[in-house]
């Protein structure tokens, strides 16, 4: 799914022609498509880097009433590792808008990052040997290793998965929305809050494992249920003062037919 900033580079082409041995790929943008074709079974937002409109939602909210699938990959802070070429960068909120459409299916992508202490490695600069630079391999604590919960066959007997610039998931209690955690972090992590420094030299630093008291903080949640996709009125845009949707929005609340 295109339209929102989403990366295009040879990485992204890469997966694409991965996805494509085994099934039949496309990319849709969403920001200029009328609706989302219903004979595409299931959906991939990688990264967006843009806000998305009342219009974006209703359409994303209408496909799934309808028996869609979406896979959605979110960074919601400015962090990557391109920023750290700088060596140090502060990490804000991407204001994609999405809180209240993810809200309706049960869960809540939060704005912060991750630390752990189960980390993956870097190679880093910490001094010289006479006129060359002395490079070590150093734990990075925004790099966790992400552990899988073998709760369902998506993730089960995964070894460690590698992540950069992770952060956290909730779910939310209450209603018939089934909510299964696929990865964690370690059981000695912690949570920043957005916004967020991030500098290189930290790492030189020795962490204190008090600091990191968070156990098994989901990252990666799978949404499954009935509700999703049965009659009931779709997601709609939030109305202005006067009572009227903000313009451009669409302002159809349709009644979707069970699927059965």
């Amino acid at each position: 799914m295109l339209g929102h900033g989403e990366p295009e580079g040879p990485e992204v082409y890469d997966a694409l022609k991965t996805l494509h041995e085994l099934y039949q790929v496309d990319t849709i943008n969403l920001a200029t498509t009328h609706a989302i074709p219903d004979d595409f079974d299931a959906l991939l937002f990688v990264r967006p880097t843009q806000t998305f409109t009342d219009a974006d939602k209703l359409k994303i909210d209408q496909y799934v009433m309808q028996g869609g699938n979406i896979a959605w990959f979110i960074d919601n802070l400015t962090a990557s590792t391109d920023s750290l070429r700088g060596r140090d960068f502060v990490a804000f909120d991407r204001n994609l808008q999405l809180e209240d459409l993810l809200f309706k299916y049960g869960a809540r992508v939060n704005q912060d990052l991750i630390q752990d202490l189960r980390a993956d490695i870097i190679p880093l600069v910490v001094g010289n040997i006479g006129d060359k630079p002395q490079i070590q391999p150093v734990p990075f604590p925004y790099f966790p290793m992400l552990s899988s919960t073998n709760a369902h066959p998506i993730v089960k007997n995964l070894d460690l998965m590698m992540s950069r610039f992770a952060g956290s998931v909730d779910t939310m209690a209450g209603g018939d929305i089934h909510k299964t955690v696929l990865l964690t972090t370690s059981e000695h992590s912690r949570l920043v809050r957005s916004p967020v420094q991030i500098t290189l030299e930290s790492v030189q630093q020795q962490p204190n494992p008090r600091d990191f008291r968070q156990r098994n903080v989901p990252v990666a949640v799978l949404l499954e249920g009935n509700s999703l996709r049965c009659s009931g009125t779709a997601w709609a845009p939030k109305r202005n003062r006067h009572g009227s949707p903000p313009p451009g929005s669409l302002s159809v609340r349709r009644r979707i037919p069970p699927v059965k």
